[in-house]
C-alpha cells in the first residue's frame, strides 16, 4: 500500500505560529474545521519540510503513515523529536507548542488571549527545566525566553559543523546541546576554581573560534515555547552535565585530527 501524499498545515493566533504536516485528507479536513475559529489563521500548503510535527492520529486517515519525524537534511545538525517524553513523564517541545497546549484556542466556546497561553507554556516549561533538570531559570527583560544564569552553568558556543564533531565525539555524554540560530550551545559544569576563566575563554576563541558563556550576570537563553530560535537537539537529563574540561578536551582532540590530515 503507498502512503498517501502529505500536506502542511499552519497555523497562526496572534505570537503563536504553528506548523504541522499530515495525510493530505487529515489536514484538508483539519483545516476546515478550524476555518471558523476567529482566533486562529489556517494555511494549507504543500511545502512539506522534515522539521514540521506529524498531526496526530495520522494512521486513521492513512494506514500506511509512518508517525516519526521524516528524515532531516544531511546539511542540518541532528535534532530530536518535536516533542520528547523523558523518562520522567515530563514532555519537552521543541518546537513552538504541542497540539494539547493550543486546545483551549481551539474550542471557540473559550475565549483565551493568546499571551495568556505563552505565558502558561513558558511557566510549564520553567517548571520542567527545574523540577526534572534541575535547572533553575529566570525570564529575559521581555519575558518571552527562558534563560539560566552564567555561574550556574556554562555555555559553550560553537559553529554547528564543529558541534556534529562533539557530538561524533562525546556522544551522549558530551550533555545537553541545542541550536541557537546559526549556531549551537553546549551546557556543562562550572570550571574548577584553579582555571582561569578570562584566560581560557580568549584561548577558545583564539584556537577553536568558539565562545564561553561563563561571566557571572550573562544569561544563557534556552528553548523557550513561543520561539523558533532556538531548539534542542539533545535535551537536559537529570545526571550530572559534563565537566567544562571534558567539552574543552574534545575540542583538542578534533583539532589535532584535523591538522594530522
Amino acid at each position: 500500500m503507498t502512503p498517501a501524499a502529505r500536506r502542511h498545515l499552519h497555523l497562526d493566533s496572534g505570537p503563536l505560529h504553528l506548523d504541522y504536516q499530515g495525510p493530505a485528507k487529515q489536514v484538508n479536513e483539519v483545516a476546515a474545521d478550524l476555518a471558523n475559529v476567529d482566533q486562529i489563521n489556517v494555511r494549507v500548503d504543500d511545502d512539506v519540510r522534515p522539521d514540521q510535527i506529524s498531526l496526530p492520529c495520522a494512521r486513521l486517515w492513512d494506514p500506511c503513515s509512518d508517525t516519526t519525524p521524516p528524515p532531516r537534511c544531511a546539511d542540518t545538525p541532528p535534532q530530536i523529536a518535536n516533542s520528547t517524553v523523558t523518562d520522567k513523564g515530563a514532555t519537552v517541545s521543541t518546537t513552538l507548542v504541542s497540539p494539547k497546549a493550543i486546545a483551549p484556542l481551539l474550542n471557540p466556546d473559550q475565549s483565551i488571549a493568546p499571551d495568556l497561553v505563552r505565558d502558561r507554556l513558558i511557566d510549564d516549561r520553567a517548571k520542567v527545566y527545574l523540577d526534572t533538570f534541575g535547572l533553575c531559570t529566570v525570564r529575559t527583560q521581555n519575558g518571552t525566553a527562558l534563560a539560566v544564569p552564567a555561574g550556574q552553568v556554562v555555555g559553550l558556543m560553537t559553529s554547528r559543523t564543529l558541534a556534529r564533531k562533539i557530538h561524533a565525539e562525546l556522544r551522549e555524554q558530551c550533555g545537553p546541546m541545542f541550536t541557537d540560530h546559526r549556531t549551537c550551545i553546549f551546557l556543562t559544569q562550572c570550571p574548577s576554581s584553579d582555571i582561569d576563566i578570562a584566560e581560557t575563554t580568549v584561548e577558545l576563541y583564539r584556537s577553536y573560534e568558539v565562545m564561553a558563556l561563563a561571566y557571572p550576570g550573562l544569561l544563557i537563553r534556552l528553548p523557550t515555547p513561543g520561539s523558533s530560535d532556538r531548539c534542542w537537539i539533545q535535551t537536559p537529563t537529570d545526571d550530572q552535565l559534563p565537566t567544562f574540561a571534558q567539552v574543552v578536551l574534545a575540542l583538542a582532540e578534533i583539532a589535532q585530527r584535523e591538522e594530522r590530515r
